[in-house]
């Protein structure tokens, strides 16, 4: 796998309100978001770029902003920076944007014990 097909990202924030995290890219200073989705079979996420949005009353996050290409490999590293999980992006059938099977759990979600 060429390495310009990965990113590896670390986390950044939760923005768990309206069902994303934010990932941080230090290869090029990028940030992306990992959004949920209702789709149950396969479980399934949207991976976007994001830009930096402010609303004019107090709230700036991030933005999605543009489904990410098929192909892409998102490698989210933990603190130590062995890897937690990898996503693997995928032309949709149904459309033209893109997803991925959703491996990790996001930021709200409980983790096994």
């Amino acid at each position: 796998m060429k390495s310009d097909n990965i990113r590896e990202l670390r986390f950044k924030t939760s923005q768990s309100g309206v069902g994303e995290d934010v990932y941080y890219c230090k290869a090029n200073g990028r940030c992306y978001i990992r959004q949920a989705t209702n789709i149950k079979d396969p479980p399934t996420v949207f991976w976007l770029s994001s830009t930096k949005g402010h609303d004019g009353c107090g709230w700036s996050g991030y933005e999605a902003s543009a489904p990410l290409r098929a192909g892409l490999i998102m490698r989210v590293l933990k603190k130590d920076g062995s890897v937690e999980f990898e996503e693997v992006i995928e032309q949709n059938s149904w459309n033209q944007d893109t997803h991925a099977k959703k491996v990790g759990l996001f930021s709200w979600e409980q983790r096994p014990q």
